[in-house]
């Protein structure tokens, strides 16, 4: 049976698991597979990228455009903020887990600042934040050998 997962995470066309949680679970060890087969396996998206408002009065602004490529090593983000070009790396060992919130964004803190990314589509958020806990996965089994 195949279904499709629209924009508010409903399956259409069938259903396919019993239950939400299968079907994220089912997704978690097919990403598991394409990471461990592929050493070289990175997500890329282009990306909005969003800040805190700076006055407080909004939750959110608009602070620049680019691309997002995430891999073993990081997340490597390459575009505008605030009107000016940057590339900013965020090393694996910086942060725990790409947070995410489903259908809207993944994200990373530091310090006070949060940097939003806003995928195209927008379905993969939660894609993102399961290649992070895999490949956290991953480099807690390096440690321990």
């Amino acid at each position: 049976m195949q279904a499709e997962l629209d924009s508010r995470y409903a399956f259409k066309g069938g259903l396919p698991f019993e239950n939400f949680q299968q079907w994220y679970d089912w997704q978690y060890e097919k990403l598991k597979e394409k990471i461990l087969s592929d050493p070289a396996f990175s997500l890329t998206a282009k990306v909005e990228l969003k800040h805190s408002s700076k006055d407080g009065k909004t939750c959110l602004r608009h602070a620049g455009e680019g691309v997002c490529v995430f891999d073993s090593n990081g997340l490597t983000y390459t575009g505008t903020e605030d009107g000016e070009e940057v590339n900013l790396f965020f090393a694996r060992e910086s942060f725990y887990r790409l947070l995410f919130g489903a259908g809207e964004d993944f994200e990373i803190y530091v310090g006070k600042e949060i940097y939003y990314f806003v995928p195209e589509e927008k379905r993969e958020c939660v894609k993102w934040y399961a290649a992070s806990c895999i490949f956290g996965e991953l480099r807690e089994k390096e440690e321990v050998k």
